[in-house]
């Protein structure tokens, strides 16, 4: 039987932040990683999704 990890921020620790960088014919496969690791509570971070066209990137 597999065990379900608890999530860090339902254990009380602070939820961790994964930056994905990917090439633009890998795009699919970062996806796919990303979701997996939201899947366990953590936030991710991919520039095809949470940057638009003309952000500052110093925000």
């Amino acid at each position: 039987m597999v065990k379900k990890k608890t999530p860090p921020e339902q254990a009380g620790a602070k939820p961790y932040r994964v930056f994905v960088s990917h090439a633009t014919a890998d795009k699919w496969i970062a996806k796919t990683l990303c979701e997996k690791i939201e899947g366990v509570g953590a936030t991710t971070f991919r520039d095809d999704r949470d940057i638009n066209g003309g952000d500052d990137e110093r925000l």
